[in-house]
């Protein structure tokens, strides 16, 4: 459901003529475990957050899946 919002607000932010394309360069890297959240200073920071919000998921999608797995065998 969040993603569908942030989608529509994506849709009327670029309907209001805002460009995708301004964007804040991270202060470290995506994989640094001290990294802060992204700061939305421009429409283009949202969609780098999103897309890093998606990149998560799935890596915590993967991980689940690996860890039943494994439950799985243990248990045989």
């Amino acid at each position: 459901m969040l993603f569908y919002l942030q989608s529509l607000v994506l849709v009327a932010r670029r309907a209001a003529g805002d460009t995708l394309e301004d964007r804040t360069p991270a202060s470290l890297s995506f994989s640094t475990a001290e990294r802060d959240a992204r700061a939305w200073a421009g429409v283009g920071d949202l969609v780098d957050s999103m897309i890093e919000g998606r990149v998560v998921l799935e890596k915590i999608k993967v991980l689940e899946s690996r860890i039943r797995e494994t439950r799985s065998h243990r248990r045989r």
